[in-house]
């Protein structure tokens, strides 16, 4: 069971194209568009010299090449352009169900070991995020206090909703996906 999303890519581009240039394009749309979003991902932490410079060290690094032209890989190629998508969604200040939901559910269309591997990854960013995010709400509260209209509710409420939006974004991505997991899931339970 191959998930839809890099199999029709690569059929698509093979009606539009000669047969024989069809993995030369894909690999170069799949290589571009993890440029493109570990760009995106670096530029939010970094200047857009050193964001150019990440871009380039990630699609050059030794196991992208070899995942491109060796084992040509092209499932889980394509899969490396969404998983700095889902790192920004759980790493901005604040998280959004969509943002985190989209790149998840694009990452079980197109590779399911890249997608587990990245859900977990979520689930420990999100954990490691909740978990300084309590440890500062109690700094601050250990403080003198600078901001008399801000209590104990306005504190918690944001780490509540730090909590809640990777599960629902999970949630979400999952149910995306729902079209291509459900058939897989019933097919395993059926006799060889």
């Amino acid at each position: 069971f191959y998930p839809p999303l890099s199999w029709t890519l690569g059929a698509m581009l093979g009606l539009v194209m000669p047969w024989t240039w069809t993995p030369i394009v894909y690999t170069w749309l799949a290589l571009t568009a993890a440029g493109y979003s570990l760009y995106y991902l670096a530029k939010e932490f970094a200047t857009p010299t050193a964001a150019l410079l990440a871009a380039t060290f990630y699609i050059v690094n030794p196991y992208m090449l070899f995942t491109a032209y060796e084992r040509t890989a092209y499932a889980e190629l394509l899969a490396a352009a969404f998983i700095p998508l889902l790192l920004l969604a759980i790493l901005r200040p604040r998280p959004t169900i969509p943002g985190i939901a989209l790149p998840l559910a694009l990452l079980w269309l197109t590779n399911d070991p890249a997608a587990v591997m990245s859900t977990y990854a979520l689930a420990f960013l999100a954990v490691v995020r909740l978990l300084l995010a309590g440890r500062l709400n109690d700094d601050a509260s250990a403080a003198p206090r600078c901001l008399v209209s801000e209590t104990w509710a306005s504190r918690h409420q944001a780490s509540l909703r730090l909590a809640l939006s990777p599960f629902a974004g999970t949630a979400l991505g999952l149910a995306l996906t729902a079209v291509s997991l459900l058939p897989a899931i019933y097919e395993r339970h059926l006799p060889q």
